[in-house]
């Protein structure tokens, strides 16, 4: 029965001549050992789709004897890159404004003033050589001296002055006694009136022995002369006004009443001790 189905294969070759399937004919099918009846599936080497377990799909191959078709090689598709579609917001900006740079509130340790000097400006009112009051006869306050105190304790005078007399121009009145230097030391002024300066409309600044610094609870002591001054029974106690300064360059300040003065006194006539209090 074998081979009848041969040779009847090579027959039809031979009668319809055709060379290819021929071709094939000449090829022996070999019938595996075993094996009765065995019918050609698929021609060897041949390939085909299949389908794998995965739903994706392979190939498969014919086996060398044409029997049948090997397992199907599936092979395994990475997945395309999945590409976020979802849309990219546009950068945030923030609104909110930036504070300007903090600038440190903590002030400034202040140093306080230290005070060296006292000032006296006189309150003449210029009328003529003497006064709208009828007692004040000399051409303003007449500075004999200064002191500086501690209670009872004289700590200092004058030791260097600066002084402007008759700053208006005044002429008539004349003044004999316009050198502030005669205002340093202890009072020395006399009955004769010796000794002393004559502000006549201006002003007086001193400082005391050793730059001796005025604190408070001092007491400051004007010898004006007058009728009141220690050393004179005669003259008339005439009006001025005391400060505090920092020192004898305060008054080229522009305003050194306002930027390194203290008041001690809006006024005081004749001889008289103001205090120094806090500041």
């Amino acid at each position: 029965m074998k081979t009848f189905r041969i040779s009847f294969w090579a027959a039809l070759c031979v009668l319809f001549i055709l060379p290819s399937a021929c071709d094939e004919a000449r090829t022996p099918f070999v019938i595996p050992d075993g094996v009765s009846d065995v019918s050609p599936q698929c021609s060897p080497g041949a390939t085909q789709a299949c389908l794998c377990g995965s739903g994706s799909s392979g190939v498969q191959s014919c086996n060398q004897s044409g029997s049948g078709w090997l397992n199907c090689e599936c092979i395994e598709t990475t997945p395309d890159a999945v590409v976020d579609t979802t849309p990219t917001p546009d950068a945030v900006v923030d609104t909110t404004p930036t504070p300007d740079a903090t600038v440190d509130a903590v002030p400034d340790v202040v140093v306080a003033p230290r005070y060296h000097a006292v000032y006296i400006e006189d309150h003449w009112d210029g009328i003529g050589c003497g006064s709208a009051i009828q007692t004040r006869m000399s051409p303003g306050a007449d500075i004999d001296a200064v002191e500086l105190l501690d209670g009872d304790t004289i700590l200092g005078t004058f030791d260097v002055v600066r002084g402007q007399p008759n700053p208006t121009g005044d002429t008539e009145c004349e003044n004999g006694f316009s050198d502030p230097s005669a205002a340093k030391g202890p009072p020395d002024a006399t009955q004769n009136f010796e000794n002393y300066f004559s502000l006549h409309g201006g002003w007086l600044i001193g400082e005391f022995a050793n730059a001796l610094e005025v604190t408070p609870g001092d007491t400051v002591k004007v010898y004006e002369l007058g009728t009141s001054h220690p050393l004179s029974t005669e003259g008339a106690d005439e009006p001025y006004e005391v400060w505090i300064a920092t020192g004898l360059e305060c008054v080229d300040d522009p305003d050194p009443q306002a930027n390194c003065m203290v008041q001690l006194s809006a006024e005081v006539v004749g001889t008289g001790t103001v205090a120094v209090p806090a500041f």
